[in-house]
């Protein structure tokens, strides 16, 4: 199983973040961080959800890690 990433805070600015009027781009991203903080989401179900390659979501995940938000 994978490791839970993000803390209840990063989790909170995400879930208010996807409430603005953001560019589709942005959207996906931040959809793409959601799913990835709860360990049950693959990262194969993440990209397929977001129409988006393994390896994009796995970028975005290592950028994540490295500078957060």
């Amino acid at each position: 199983m994978r490791r839970r990433i993000g803390d209840a805070a990063d989790r909170r600015k995400i879930k208010r973040l996807l409430k603005n009027n953001n560019p589709v781009w942005k959207q996906t991203r931040l959809t793409a961080l959601k799913m990835a903080f709860s360990p049950d989401n693959p990262v194969s179900l993440i990209a397929e959800s977001c129409g988006v390659g393994v390896t994009t979501v796995n970028r975005w995940i290592a950028s994540y890690k490295d500078g957060g938000l």
